[in-house]
């Protein structure tokens, strides 16, 4: 089995961190549905955290999944973008043959 392994920080544009504040907290009153989505992801640990620096909020995103579907960012990316006009800070993927 193949398995991805990425780590993602995104730099919240200045007054959308309210916007990301709604969402986290949606996310969380609605985890049993949220945690249905893994399985079909093939998402076997995803993590999304913030932090504050300088004055400056990011989100970090990190996952483990395997291969056959599309990357969360991949699929999530446009949809963050456009409503929340964010940008990619940093990103490192690996990939790893599990035998």
């Amino acid at each position: 089995m193949k398995l991805t392994t990425e780590l993602s920080r995104f730099k919240v544009k200045q007054g959308k961190e309210v916007v990301v504040e709604q969402w986290i907290e949606f996310l969380e009153e609605h985890m049993d549905n949220v945690l249905l989505t893994l399985e079909d992801e093939k998402m076997f640990i995803e993590t999304i955290f913030s932090e504050t620096l300088d004055g400056n909020t990011y989100l970090y995103w990190y996952s483990v999944q395997g291969e056959g579907v599309q990357s969360w960012k991949t699929q999530v990316m446009k949809w963050i973008k456009s409503i929340w006009n964010i940008g990619t800070t940093a990103s490192i993927q690996l990939t790893r043959q599990l035998t």
